[in-house]
């Protein structure tokens, strides 16, 4: 799931992204974090960025726990910074 792991670290952009990939089907925050590849410290605090800027939406899910899902807004930060990363990489074979 993890898009950027090729044997150095991510930067923040990318970690972004693989948490607002991680969450699009809605997932419960533990998954979204062993599915971003990241330690508990440094997801928490951009997952809470994240959804305190809207990117991220909290969802009724099951067994009274709750599920996040990549909102639309988040979709579209997420299109984008693909696009972005992926410009970047092409550019650096050229």
């Amino acid at each position: 799931m993890v898009l950027f792991m090729r044997g150095r670290r991510r930067d923040r952009g990318e970690i972004v992204i693989d948490v607002l990939r991680a969450a699009l089907d809605g997932e419960v925050k533990t998954r979204i974090m062993f599915k971003s590849n990241l330690y508990y410290r440094t997801f928490n605090h951009i997952f809470s960025e994240l959804l305190n800027k809207g990117f991220i939406v909290r969802c009724n899910g099951f067994n009274g726990k709750f599920l996040y899902k990549t909102s639309e807004r988040g979709k579209m930060v997420l299109e984008a910074g693909v696009r972005f990363y992926s410009m970047i990489n092409t550019s650096k074979r050229d």
